[in-house]
């Protein structure tokens, strides 16, 4: 592509823009090895059906996906599945994409502003800004965060295309800057803010706003219109959106403008940063302080602003790109559970860093010699300490324990971080911890209905019914649609043999999650135990609908098989087994019984011997049968 080979032949003229990249690099370069973590990664990856790419069907399909997380971004869905098909989900190929899309952006924040100002230094600095700048980790170092890293890399190129327009009037560069744009919001929402940044160029290239230049906006705003459209439908849909229409109104104006001065603040001094910043709701009436006085020094910095920059035309474009790219999100509309999310800035900042580098740079040649030096030796501590938090904030994202500890010493009192630091532990053994864990999330909240539901499965995994009973009952009364809660509980009843209680509990789970495969897995357990053979078969079937390559099901459906002499279906299904995975001696062994049960001694002899020597472990009185 010619644009591609342009970009290279500019960067082979900047070896700044390559110094960029090697102090980067060598700042981010650990967040190769960080792996999961299980905050939307499941969701995202691990989890993810459409991930598995085996036809050109497959690709198109991804377009027609309603939302995962609530949004709908079938590019960023596509390069997952890219990685995917690479090697399964090993975490570094995943890493290594958002690193590379992350310097990728850096370079192109580079080509957008040195073409915008044709300032060597002022392109280094906002383009070395932009990738070293803490607030932007999260965006690279997150692997379900690749919508940003996506979407941004086609905004940018978009941008540039846009130039190369406004340069040459090419009718070709038009429709390249549209193609890229609609690629950009298929990455993510919250690129449909690009017609109000084409204006903004306008506005710094002195353009007359004629017909002309307004006629051609319009299919850019179309576009943001149609996504935006998709975006609150998909969020509403999904309950990303709450109803705050019982807020009190200062609280609908006071929380975006605590978010814009804390985006401000963070930008110069990036301290008490955190995956999740909670929203702090307002209690009995009364607003908190941190919230409530943001106005006040937000009011005196656009008062220096204006006072001091209002004929810069350059620095007011830095300033209004900023505007323009963080509005949406400044929670005038409350999406999720965070007042600020330090993502949002991975686009808006780069009008920052523009405004900030052109500021410096005018400073810098206004000063003598001696002060110079000085004011280098400041930049130089300042990118330091920027390079220090980067690469401390990367290894954060290394995996749950150390990002929700993390987020623990920032907001000591956060439930939600106490209970995925729980949730986490549970999974990985350290029981004990996990449930200190959640005690202190349900002491700070105790209507998290997770908090009561996955202490359940804890006290579940110690035989303690119940206590975990008490739990889940919990958990389900605050939360009635809480399909997990329905399903552990009703395994406490399978497990006690109360069948009837567990028989209602199974239905409502699977009534309520009825893609799920557990829950018709479970139901399926339980008629097995209430000599319902043909419920058992039915239930089995409905899991081999929703997951055709389910090892469970073909293990315990080939025993009910067994259990009613149906000695080939068995066979069948133990034979299934073995093609889907060989290192289960289990399975080897299942299928020996089968083929003992049809006569095949010799075979069955063969298959018990293979189970044998791969470590299942088999009592004299079980190998007899195959040596009489």
């Amino acid at each position: 592509m010619q644009f591609l080979q342009k970009a290279i032949i500019s960067i082979k003229q900047h070896p700044a823009s390559i110094l960029m990249l090697f102090i980067s690099l060598f700042v981010l370069y650990p967040s190769l090895f960080n792996g999961w973590v299980m905050w939307d990664d499941p969701n995202y990856v691990l989890e993810n059906p459409y991930l598995k790419i085996n036809s050109w069907k497959d690709v198109v399909e991804l377009f027609f996906v309603p939302n995962v997380q609530a949004n709908y971004h079938p590019i960023t869905l596509l390069s997952l599945a890219i990685d995917y098909s690479i090697d399964g989900p090993n975490p570094t190929v995943f890493h290594t994409t958002n690193l590379f899309f992350h310097l990728a952006n850096a370079i192109l924040v580079y080509i957008f502003v040195f073409r915008l100002f044709k300032e060597k230094k002022v392109a280094f600095f906002a383009s070395l800004l932009f990738a070293i700048h803490p607030m932007h980790v999260e965006s690279f170092a997150w692997v379900s965060e690749r919508k940003d890293v996506i979407y941004v890399f086609f905004f940018l190129i978009a941008l540039l295309q846009y130039l190369s327009y406004q340069k040459r009037g090419n009718r070709f560069n038009y429709l390249a800057c549209l193609f890229f744009f609609l690629l950009s919001v298929l990455s993510k929402g919250m690129a449909v803010v690009f017609p109000i940044i084409l204006l903004l160029v306008d506005f710094l290239r002195f353009r007359k706003f004629n017909i002309k230049v307004l006629l051609e906006k319009i299919p850019f705003f179309i576009l943001s219109l149609i996504f935006g459209i998709i975006v609150i439908k998909v969020q509403g849909s999904s309950g990303a959106i709450s109803n705050i229409a019982d807020s009190p109104f200062i609280q609908t104006f006071l929380v975006p403008i605590y978010g814009l001065f804390s985006y401000l603040f963070k930008f110069i001094l990036p301290l008490n940063l955190s995956a999740l910043h909670p929203y702090q709701m307002i209690l009995d009436g009364k607003i908190p302080n941190n919230i409530a006085m943001a106005a006040l020094p937000l009011l005196v910095l656009t008062a220096v602003i204006v006072k001091k920059f209002r004929r810069n035309r350059p620095v007011v474009f830095g300033f209004l790109f900023f505007i323009a790219a963080i509005f949406p999100v400044l929670q005038f509309m409350s999406v999720g559970s965070a007042i600020i999310s330090e993502r949002y800035t991975y686009l808006s900042y780069i009008g920052l860093f523009i405004s900030f580098g052109l500021i410096l740079n005018d400073i810098y040649l206004k000063q003598k010699p001696n002060s110079k030096i000085g004011l280098k030796i400041m930049l130089v501590i300042y990118i330091g300490f920027l390079c220090f938090q980067t690469n401390s904030r990367v290894k954060v994202w290394n995996d749950d324990e150390s990002l929700w500890s993390d987020v623990i010493e920032t907001y000591p009192d956060d439930y939600f971080a106490y209970m995925k630091r729980g949730s986490f532990r549970a999974k990985n053994g350290n029981s004990d911890a996990a449930l200190a864990d959640l005690n202190t999330s349900i002491s700070i909240f105790q209507n998290d209905y997770y908090s009561f539901n996955n202490r359940g499965m804890i006290y579940l995994s110690k035989r303690n019914y119940e206590l975990a009973e008490k739990d889940f009952s919990k958990a389900i009364q605050i939360d009635s649609t809480l399909y997990e809660a329905h399903l552990n509980r009703g395994l406490i009843y399978l497990n006690t043999k109360n069948y009837q209680l567990a028989e209602i509990d199974f239905k409502k789970s699977a009534s309520l999650a009825p893609s799920n495969v557990l829950c018709f897995l479970n139901q399926a357990l339980l008629y097995e135990r209430m000599d319902s053979s043909s419920l058992a078969l039915e239930n089995f079937n409905k899991v081999l609908k929703l997951s055709p390559r389910n090892l469970e099901v073909f293990k315990y459906r080939g025993l009910l098989f067994l259990k009613n002499a149906m000695y080939e279906n068995a066979l069948q299904d133990f034979n299934q087994f073995l093609e889907l995975s060989n290192e289960h001696p289990e399975g080897f062994y299942l299928k020996a019984k089968a083929l003992l049960f049809l006569n095949r001694k010799k075979e069955a002899r063969a298959f018990a011997q293979k189970a044998h020597s791969m470590g299942y472990a088999l009592s004299e009185e079980e190998l007899k049968p195959f040596y009489n």
